[in-house]
């Protein structure tokens, strides 16, 4: 009571309108529900005052958050038109958005076409989670329709992104702070186990995807899934989990505010992050090279990087999008940004990623450099990871941790480990000044100052060994087929992705071929003499796309409007239904 009464003397106000109307109203509310008549009514009324600040408005979460304060102050008021006007306020916001909020891939948006998973979304996960399993049962309880949306959000959007007991780094949004990844995980096992008790009827498959929020979860799950709406694509095989995300002119990439994420002008530039532990980015990034995310390709200028604002920033392009058939999957990006140009693919296939560069242009003396990897070592000190190059001095294969690197063509590559120091207030304005100290791997390739028309290829191998690396790197079971800055397109058993940034023809083993009218990305798979195809179109412009299987020609229609950018199967007369997947409760 004695730090309630200081709160009610002082009335804190914050620079940000958050805090506020926010922040502390909240807490406030549930302490008066809380208490009950343990508060006499001169300090309920002086804390009604400060609650009061909330008023129903915004968008988004935003809007969810103050329609939940005014909620609460309904119950302290015995107000029923008030909590209902709050709840339908609430309810209204549970829905399918081409603004901000709950998009139709299931992923979430906030400040704009933004991707926000572990900030936004969370939190709208938070409160839709907790309403719904409060209501449930009264006259307020949230309607059917709206529990399915809130299920396949945190099923199929949420339930995406952990990683044993870890949320994707490109899922955290700007909230990159210690523990961050293991607490937004855990975050979100509370809210599955809820909604377990909230929507009875899936308890099962709440509790199977709340597995994954345990840093010992065990799971043969294999599934590759792209969000069109967010330009990010996630891959899940039993041994590992992996994403790469990206921006263009629809999606924006990244945002700075309140004093946090300063450190990330390139995280929407197309990083891929690869885990296995769960651990491999924990509390990583006060020593992180941020020019060097895992997958990006970026100019190594000197001095500190630009920071971000609240609009964050966009890439310049419409050709930003990925395939996938829910097992298999491709992502593709035209990047340009600050004078480095570069058309980059990454191919995801059980135990092995590939990725292509082709078409690397920059004017300046700053080189060019490709990121493939840079997460923390497991124990020891400073040493030389194991490793092997050519008689001419070239890379061929580096190891870490359970993950096999081969590079493909002989580029100016290097692998290292090293003792990097730095410290939380780097990244976010609040954070601590103490020196923080990592072991920290890295590889990258040096394309150098003025790059025309460079290229890079190499595969990731999650959960090879040393000697599986080496094999690999001298009789790989995957094969380039093209990396040109027209067409990139990987080979694997019976599996050929591709990527086509024009009009073009894929020639493929035993005389076959595949070709199409326009930019697109696709998936095609062997079943005797016949192909198998699955065709999206990344710049999600087009109504229909020709495609010409072996001498089979197909027009397909393609998804519009908030489906734009989906994979769809291509109905040839010879192939009828796409083979069978396992599928999933709606």
């Amino acid at each position: 009571m004695r730090a309630f009464d200081h709160w009610l003397t002082k009335d804190y106000l914050n620079p940000n309108w958050w805090q506020n109307e926010i922040g502390i109203p909240k807490p406030i509310a549930e302490f008066l529900l809380l208490m009950g008549d343990e508060v006499d009514p001169k300090r309920r009324e002086a804390a009604l005052r400060i609650i009061r600040r909330a008023k129903i408005g915004m968008t988004g979460q935003n809007r969810i958050w103050l329609s939940g304060v005014v909620l609460l102050r309904s119950m302290l008021q015995n107000d029923p038109a008030l909590a209902r006007t709050a709840r339908d306020t609430i309810m209204a916001e549970i829905q399918v958005s081409t603004g901000e909020g709950l998009q139709a891939d299931s992923s979430f948006h906030q400040h704009g076409p933004q991707l926000q998973f572990g900030n936004y979304g969370l939190g709208f996960a938070i409160d839709t989670v907790k309403w719904t399993k409060a209501l449930r049962g009264t006259s307020l309880a949230t309607p059917p329709e709206k529990v399915a949306l809130l299920r396949n959000f945190l099923l199929f959007g949420q339930g995406s992104v952990i990683w044993r007991g870890s949320m994707d780094v490109n899922a955290c949004g700007r909230q990159l702070f210690p523990d961050a990844q293991e607490g937004k995980a855990g975050t979100l096992g509370v809210l599955l186990e809820n909604m377990a008790v909230a929507d009875p009827e899936y308890a099962k498959d709440y509790r199977t995807v709340a597995k994954r929020c345990q840093a010992d979860q065990t799971t043969t799950d294999a599934e590759n899934r792209f969000f069109p709406r967010s330009d990010y694509m996630v891959h899940r095989d039993p041994g590992y989990f992996a994403s790469v995300r990206f921006c263009s002119k629809r999606v924006i990439g990244a945002e700075s505010g309140n004093g946090e994420n300063l450190q990330g002008y390139h995280l929407g530039d197309g990083a891929l992050y690869v885990y296995r532990s769960g651990n491999e980015y924990q509390n990583i990034f006060p020593v992180w090279n941020w020019r060097k995310i895992p997958g990006i390709t970026a100019r190594q200028s000197s001095g500190d990087l630009p920071r971000l604002k609240w609009e964050g920033y966009r890439l310049d392009t419409d050709f930003a999008g990925g395939v996938s058939d829910g097992r298999v999957g491709a992502a593709a990006l035209d990047f340009d940004r600050d004078g480095v140009k570069a058309r980059k693919a990454w191919f995801f296939f059980p135990e092995r990623i590939v990725c292509l560069g082709a078409g690397i242009s920059a004017k300046g003396n700053d080189p060019v450099v490709t990121s493939v990897a840079q997460c923390l070592v497991r124990g020891g000190k400073d040493s030389v990871p194991p490793m092997e190059k050519s008689p001419d001095g070239k890379l061929r294969w580096a190891w870490n941790d359970g993950i096999g690197y081969v590079l493909f063509d002989a580029k100016e590559a290097s692998a290292k480990i090293e003792r990097r120091t730095g410290s939380w207030k780097s990244i976010f304005l609040a954070g601590p000044d103490a020196p923080v100290e990592r072991n920290v791997f890295s590889l990258d390739i040096d394309h150098g100052a003025n790059p025309e028309n460079a290229t890079y290829a190499y595969a990731l191998l999650p959960g090879a060994t040393e000697e599986a690396t080496r094999q690999f790197s001298v009789a790989p079971d995957t094969t380039i087929l093209a990396n040109t800055p027209s067409l990139q397109a990987v080979r694997h058993g019976d599996c050929s992705l591709a990527v086509f940034y024009a009009p073009g023809r894929l020639d493929l083993p035993g005389g076959r071929y595949c070709a199409v009218s326009a930019p697109c990305l696709l998936i095609l798979r062997d079943s005797g003499n016949n192909l198998l195809a699955t065709v999206a179109d990344p710049t999600q412009k087009l109504e229909t796309l020709s495609v010409d299987l072996n001498g089979t020609k197909i027009d397909e229609t393609l998804p519009v409007g908030p489906a734009a950018g989906s994979s769809v199967w291509v109905h040839g007369p010879r192939w009828g239904n796409p083979p069978p997947r396992k599928t999933k409760k709606p």
